[in-house]
């Protein structure tokens, strides 16, 4: 069963808006390069924090402000599980909108962005420490384990 779990580490506050359940919550992660992997996707939060983003008015319109909160570290934990359901390149016209972007903007270049877009994202009640990494990741079996056993069994699939 854990075999077919993968993880992506996000930064904060992308992290908080795809783990939270209020209306118009961030539903796709904008990537540079996709995936075969469907199913089960553990959302780990960064140690790292985009600062400037919390400038960004979508995140401003989700999230409760906190004062400061952008001088506090990432948790470096797995926050929320998701379904990752569908991957495809960006498309003109609001594809994705309004979390989806038509442009990836990578470390060396900008290439048209991938869009990874989740369902069914349930925030866990206790966030699971765990190392992150680039790209989608296989977590090892005990975060694996511990994640599972905070959500619904149907989940788990």
């Amino acid at each position: 069963m854990t075999a077919d779990v993968r993880a992506i580490t996000i930064r904060r506050p992308w992290s908080s808006c795809i783990a939270s359940n209020q209306p118009g919550a961030k539903r796709v992660e904008n990537r540079g390069a996709g995936t075969s992997h469907r199913g089960i996707l553990l959302i780990h939060e960064g140690k790292t924090v985009d600062v400037d983003a919390f400038a960004d008015r979508r995140v401003a319109d989700l999230l409760t402000p906190h004062r400061d909160a952008h001088e506090q570290p990432g948790v470096g934990a797995v926050i929320a599980v998701a379904q990752l359901t569908d991957v495809h390149y960006a498309a003109g016209g609001g594809c994705c909108a309004p979390w989806g972007e038509i442009w990836h903007h990578g470390p060396k270049s900008v290439v048209r962005a991938v869009h990874l877009v989740l369902a069914d994202v349930r925030p866990l009640p206790r966030p699971v420490p765990a190392r992150g990494a680039l790209g989608l990741w296989t977590p090892p079996e005990d975060v694996t384990a511990q994640v599972l056993w905070q959500i619904p069994k149907q989940v788990a699939r």
